[in-house]
């Protein structure tokens, strides 16, 4: 027999629910209840508890909303993080180059951690860059150069830019 005529079946392994070792992730607002009589899984709303803890300091990172003056050093030693495990933390990104990390970087929240905040100076306004940053963070499929037309279109006001981005199907 020739070897050109040698066929060889491929099967496709056979995959079952056991293998899997993450549950998925809820949509954002809800949660995976379990049925124990009926053995299955449902999402339902997630229930509100009053807390006295904004959301913001119950998480255990921190988001960084990454700008054009930060350097990849800065962000480390204004944390307080080693450059390792703000890598390991956001995905396992190489380099220094930021315009190539998730934005908003997430900083791990330590105990000991205290962010610098000047009770005298009155709230600063945000910078170009943040505003931008912000809308990058509403509309995950736009990229940088969109948003900041946007923003530039309505004067820099967000809520219009927000919302006309919103119209066009970002």
């Amino acid at each position: 027999m020739f070897a050109w005529k040698i066929q060889k079946l491929n099967l496709a392994p056979t995959l079952t629910y056991d293998s899997i070792q993450k549950p998925l992730k809820a949509p954002k607002g809800r949660q995976w209840i379990f049925d124990p009589v009926h053995k299955e899984w449902s999402l339902e709303e997630k229930e509100e508890t009053s807390s006295s803890v904004p959301k913001t300091l119950d998480s255990p990172y921190i988001e960084h909303i990454v700008t054009s003056s930060d350097t990849f050093q800065g962000i480390c030693l204004r944390y307080k993080i080693k450059p390792l495990e703000l890598r390991r933390l956001n995905g396992g990104f190489t380099g220094e180059n930021l315009s190539l990390v998730p934005n908003p970087l997430k900083i791990p929240r330590r105990k000991d951690m205290t962010i610098e905040k000047k009770v005298d100076d009155a709230p600063r306004a945000l910078t170009q860059d943040e505003v931008v940053g912000i809308l990058l963070k509403e509309c995950r499929s736009m990229n940088r150069s969109e948003a900041k037309a946007y923003l530039m279109l309505n004067d820099w006001d967000f809520a219009k830019a927000l919302e006309n981005a919103c119209e066009d199907g970002f």
